[in-house]
This record gives structure tokens, C-alpha cells and sequence, in this order.
């Protein structure tokens, strides 16, 4: 089984600044190395919140 692990706020802030320019999820998820459901749970989450 996979290990859970938190993304801290530097990965946060370019994961999120990277799909504000442009980029969709399945780019940053390659480019950074997280699974697309991360990024797209992380976008959901700013989205509603705004953090």
C-alpha cells in the first residue's frame, strides 16, 4: 500500500501557481511528480476556499 504524504506549502504554491498560468492538472502532476487525484483534490479545495 502507498504511503500517504502532506504536501507542504512550497509544493502548495507551485502546484497551485502553475495551474493559475495555464497548466492543467495532468501537466503539473507529471511535471511535479503527484498523482493527478492530488492535484485536482488541492484545486478543488483552493477553489472553494481560496487556500
Amino acid at each position: 500500500m502507498a504511503q500517504r504524504k502532506h504536501l507542504d506549502d512550497i509544493l502548495r504554491s507551485r502546484i497551485i501557481g502553475r495551474l493559475e498560468y495555464g497548466r492543467t492538472q495532468l501537466e503539473v502532476s507529471e511535471e511535479l511528480g503527484n498523482a493527478q487525484s492530488v492535484i485536482s483534490k488541492l484545486w478543488q479545495r483552493f477553489q472553494d476556499d481560496g487556500n
